[in-house]
């Protein structure tokens, strides 16, 4: 229970799901929520949220993302300690190249340009020649090694994670991949996965989704929950201080008041890139619990996540 000495910090650990105690230490920080302090950590920062997507419904957090700790110059993501969510990161970002696919921009799988390392109690992520950070944190960093080996790519694949620098074709994925180009601004990406707990909805499994289409010279940007929580509060956590974006709401179509009535509930948010609009839809799957078909899948998947890797538990 939230005691009044809480509430000042309430709204950003809604958005971060950090604890109230580390806000208020020394140096904790404040209940604002700092902005990536360079593009390229913002683009860094984007990219990841656009790859690490996928989970659905397994887990009780979106993206299998139990909190982050926004600071300008780095974000640490805490993932919830489930062998098959780290398998899931790590296949999905991890770069390799695909020579059978024809396209520049689809030869690259995972996120061009990304590197990780083992650095003390987390795995870092990082790309040459920047000084962009991104942190994973909640769980034996043991495991990234043992999903890497498990989800090494095959013959037909080569694991650009292992270059010290960028490859090219990796340079060219980057340059064609939206939103991450001259032209558009990375910061809504970066955004989003700063506050990505506030699209937390009330039952025990959550999905969140995120993903980008372009319309002539715009970026709409989609975000998505199957059950997320009311249009009120995740709308007042993006756009109001002290936690916002910066954005404000243009549209809004909400039924939640209505728990009889079915439908998405349905916003559409500006930012201050005229360029990028974000439309969100909360598709109101009525509170959706992990049953025991995907608590049986969820055993499943932690059972073959390193499989192929011979490494120490």
């Amino acid at each position: 229970m939230n005691t009044p000495g809480d509430r000042p910090t309430h709204a950003r650990r809604s958005c971060t799901g950090e604890s109230h105690r580390a806000l208020v230490a020394p140096g904790g920080g404040e209940c604002a929520i700092p902005a990536a302090e360079c593009r390229q950590q913002a683009a860094l920062e984007s990219d990841v949220l656009l790859k690490g997507k996928g989970l659905g419904g397994l887990t009780p957090y979106p993206l299998g993302i139990v909190g982050v700790r926004p600071e300008p110059h780095r974000l640490t993501v805490r993932l919830l300690k489930e062998p098959f969510v780290i398998a899931h990161w790590a296949m999905r970002l991890l770069p390799f190249f695909d020579s059978a696919d024809d396209s520049p921009a689809d030869a690259v799988g995972g996120v061009p340009g990304l590197r990780s390392r083992i650095d003390g109690n987390h795995v870092r992520l990082t790309r040459p020649g920047t000084t962009a950070s991104v942190r994973l944190t909640g769980f034996n960093p043991r495991w990234w090694t043992r999903a890497v080996a498990a989800g090494r790519p095959g013959e037909l694949y080569e694991p650009l994670f292992e270059l010290p620098d960028w490859s090219r074709a990796e340079r060219i994925a980057a340059q064609l991949r939206l939103p991450v180009t001259e032209e558009q601004d990375p910061r809504v990406g970066s955004a989003i996965l700063r506050r990505i707990r506030a699209t937390t909805g009330p039952g025990t499994a959550n999905g969140t989704d995120v993903w980008v289409t372009t319309v002539g010279n715009r970026v709409d940007w989609s975000l998505e929950t199957t059950d997320g929580p009311s249009c009120r509060d995740l709308l007042r956590l993006f756009t109001q201080a002290p936690t916002g974006a910066g954005w404000r709401v243009d549209f809004q179509d909400c039924h939640c008041a209505d728990v009889a009535r079915k439908g998405s509930c349905r916003a559409k948010l500006l930012t201050d890139d005229p360029k990028q609009v974000v439309h969100y839809s909360n598709l109101r799957w009525q509170r959706l619990t992990m049953t025991p078909d995907s608590i049986d899948m969820r055993a499943r998947c932690n059972a073959i996540a390193f499989r192929a890797s011979k490494a120490e538990a």
